[in-house]
C-alpha cells in the first residue's frame, strides 16, 4: 500500500508474480484476447479498463474466448481449467499481499467476482496508476543513466537497470507505441561507450530505429524493441568479455 515503506516495489512485485504464474501455468488468464489481438495485463496495465476486464472474465467463464485468427468472431469452447486458473490465480495473488492490502481487496471486489484479472485490476487501481507524466519521468531517468558510472563500463549491469525502467514505461502505455523513440532513448547513454565495436553496434541500432525510410529500416536492416535492443548489446558485450576483447574491462 502507498503508506508502506516498500511501496516503491510495485513493479518488481508484479514481475515476480508474473514469473510465478508462468511457473504454475496460470499466466494465460492475464493475457486478454480480443478481436484486435492480445493484451498482457501484467505487462501493459495502462491499456486495461474495468470494462475490458469484465468482458474478458465473461469470455473465459461463459461466452468462450474469441479466436483472433478468425474474421467472423468465432469463439473457442469454454474451458473448465480456465475457471480453476481464475480462482487459483486470485488465491495466489491474495496470499502474495500484505494483510492490509488483502483486507482492502476483499472489501473492494465482490466474493463472486474474486478472479485473478479482477483482483489485479483492483490492485493497479489502488496502488499503481499508469500515467503519461510517469512515462516522461521514467524517460528522463533513462536519459540520465551513463555507462561511464558503471565500473569497467559493465554493460550487463547497465542493461539490468535500463530494462527495469523500460518495463515500467511499458506498464504505463495507454495504447500501442506510446513512446515511438523508446529504443533510441534506452540506448542513448550507451553512446558513451569507449569500446569501438560495441559503440558501433549501438549506433547502428539507433540509426536503424530512428531512420525508417517510409516504413523500411535503413538498407532493410532490422529494427528492435527497446528491451530486445538492450539484450542484443548485452549479448555482444558478453562475447567480447569472454574473448578478453572488451577494452574497458582490460583497462580496469
Amino acid at each position: 500500500m502507498p503508506n508502506k515503506p516498500n511501496a516503491n516495489t510495485v513493479v518488481s512485485s508484479i514481475t515476480a508474480f508474473e514469473e510465478r504464474m508462468i511457473q504454475h501455468g496460470m499466466e494465460a488468464v492475464f493475457h486478454i484476447v480480443t478481436s484486435d489481438g492480445t493484451l498482457n495485463m501484467l505487462q501493459e496495465p495502462g491499456r486495461c479498463t474495468s470494462a475490458i476486464i469484465d468482458t474478458w472474465c465473461d469470455d473465459l467463464l461463459s461466452q468462450g474466448v474469441i479466436d483472433p485468427s478468425s474474421s467472423s468472431a468465432i469463439r473457442f469452447p469454454v474451458c473448465q481449467y480456465d475457471r480453476i486458473n481464475m480462482l487459483w490465480s486470485a488465491e495466489a495473488m491474495l496470499n502474495s499481499c500484505t494483510e492490509d492490502l488483502k483486507h482492502d481487496l476483499k472489501l473492494s471486489v465482490d466474493s463472486d467476482d474474486c478472479f485473478g484479472p479482477k483482483l489485479l485490476m483492483a490492485i493497479f487501481t489502488k496502488i499503481y496508476r499508469p500515467s503519461q507524466s510517469k512515462i516522461e519521468h521514467l524517460k528522463e531517468r533513462l536519459k540520465k543513466m551513463s555507462i561511464r558510472t558503471y565500473p569497467g563500463e559493465n554493460v550487463m549491469l547497465f542493461v539490468q537497470d535500463a530494462v527495469k525502467l523500460v518495463r515500467e514505461i511499458k506498464m504505463n502505455f495507454m495504447m500501442n507505441s506510446t513512446v515511438p523513440d523508446l529504443t533510441t532513448v534506452a540506448l542513448s547513454r550507451l553512446t558513451l561507450l569507449s569500446d569501438d565495436l560495441l559503440l558501433q553496434r549501438v549506433c547502428t541500432i539507433c540509426i536503424n530505429n530512428d531512420v525508417n525510410g517510409f516504413g523500411k529500416a535503413l538498407d532493410d536492416a532490422k529494427t528492435y524493441e527497446a528491451i530486445e535492443a538492450l539484450m542484443d548489446i548485452d549479448e555482444l558485450y558478453r562475447v567480447l568479455v569472454n574473448q578478453d576483447d572488451y577494452s574497458p574491462a582490460r583497462d580496469s
